[in-house]
């Protein structure tokens, strides 16, 4: 939250269980180990911390980028990769606290990161109007993806690892082959900039403008 904190809410008894306090600004982003039970996040002071989950205190603080934190997405390899308003994607090892590779490309401020195929790719947005897929281990961009005319927000993938969604300031929804990359949807006149996206299943799409919404594809 802008208020600088975390919270860990029981759903089921939609009780608040844990407030976790160390950032000295806004908290922008967050990732789960769920084996570990650690929980990373990433804030506008541009630190990244690692919280222990059972007593909720913070147990290090990866240090690296120079401008806001937004993006953060655990790997099963026991990385955290990390996108930044510097424009750099980040990977650490979380276990030395240290950072293993530094990728460049995006032009603004980076948003979301997901990664897919056993993580060895990843997939970006930004603010520079763009979608990009990269290979994680060489930190090579092999596509570049245009299409929204605006920054872009946010992004989804369905479990069949098919298809992306992504959402922006231009107030559109685009559903893209997360293979060739082809746009196969738009959904425009939406009722204000699309913050969030998450596949309902593979082929509907749940996100946010200023209302929450449901979609339904019908691709075959």
């Amino acid at each position: 939250s802008s208020d600088k904190t975390i919270k860990l809410w029981k759903i089921g008894e939609r009780r608040l269980k844990k407030t976790f306090k160390a950032h000295t600004k806004s908290v922008l982003s967050l990732a789960f180990y769920t084996d570990e039970k650690i929980l990373a996040s990433g804030s506008q002071d541009t630190s990244i911390i690692l919280w222990d989950m059972q007593e909720g205190k913070p147990t290090k603080t990866l240090m690296g980028h120079t401008k806001a934190v937004w993006a953060l997405q655990e790997t099963r390899k026991g990385t955290l990769i990390s996108g930044s308003e510097d424009c750099l994607i980040k990977i650490w090892d979380i276990k030395n606290c240290t950072c293993i590779q530094t990728i460049h490309g995006h032009k603004d401020t980076i948003y979301n990161i997901l990664s897919f195929n056993d993580d060895k790719n990843i997939i970006t947005c930004s603010d520079d109007e763009t979608l990009r897929v990269w290979e994680v281990d060489d930190g090579i961009c092999v596509q570049v993806v245009k299409g929204h005319e605006k920054g872009v927000r946010c992004l989804a993938i369905n479990s069949e690892e098919t298809l992306v969604a992504s959402g922006g300031y231009d107030q559109c929804l685009r559903i893209w082959n997360l293979k060739t990359m082809k746009q196969l949807k738009v959904r425009d006149k939406n009722d204000g900039v699309i913050r969030g996206v998450k596949f309902f299943d593979d082929y509907s799409v749940l996100y946010t403008d200023k209302h929450v919404k449901l979609f339904k594809l019908n691709i075959a």
